[in-house]
């Protein structure tokens, strides 16, 4: 199973939590992490490339700390260079090119887990937050599976050694569509 995190993290030097995850996930052979900030700050994305990147994998995962209650820039432009509906559509797989594959997201926040409850500071879970990967998962055709969060106060330790754990696996627990 070869597995690409899309790491879109603006600043992976003063990062904590991300830093440890690409490491840990690292030690899977099998695991490509590509640091789309570090590729593309400054830069045009490449679209080819990062379609064959997709095309390549069989589980993508898009990693990032939440920023704003949503994902850092960087993702939306990706996702709208890279995920352009003509290519996704229009291809000799009859637009199936990435039919099948796993599609998970991981996020680091530095806020508690109980802030993200219906009763909560923010009155909104995490999972709601997330929605936006959920509905992209249908339109690419891809098995939504259940996001990977880190919280403020986790134990650093216990959620690196599963988010190792969790990417080596052959199959990531799916998250059945429209649920909480």
């Amino acid at each position: 199973m070869k597995t690409v995190i899309l790491l879109f993290h603006p600043d992976m030097d003063h990062s904590l939590v991300n830093k440890r995850l690409v490491k840990a996930a690292q030690q899977n052979r099998n695991v490509d992490v590509r640091d789309m900030y570090a590729l593309y700050h400054d830069l045009p994305i490449d679209v080819e490339k990062e379609r064959h990147v997709l095309e390549s994998a069989n589980r993508i995962i898009f990693q990032f700390p939440l920023k704003w209650y949503s994902a850092p820039a960087l993702v939306q432009s990706w996702k709208e260079q890279v995920l352009d509906d003509y290519w996704l559509h229009s291809g000799p797989q009859g637009g199936e090119i990435l039919h099948g594959k796993e599609l998970m997201v991981t996020v680091a926040y530095s806020e508690p887990s109980y802030d993200f409850t219906t009763a909560g500071k923010y009155k909104y879970t995490l999972k709601e937050l997330l929605r936006q990967f959920e509905v992209l998962s249908i339109h690419l055709g891809v098995q939504y599976c259940e996001p990977f969060t880190v919280y403020e106060l986790d134990d650093l330790d216990r959620a690196t050694t599963e988010y190792a754990e969790l990417v080596n696996k052959d199959e990531l627990p799916k998250q059945p569509i429209g649920e909480k």
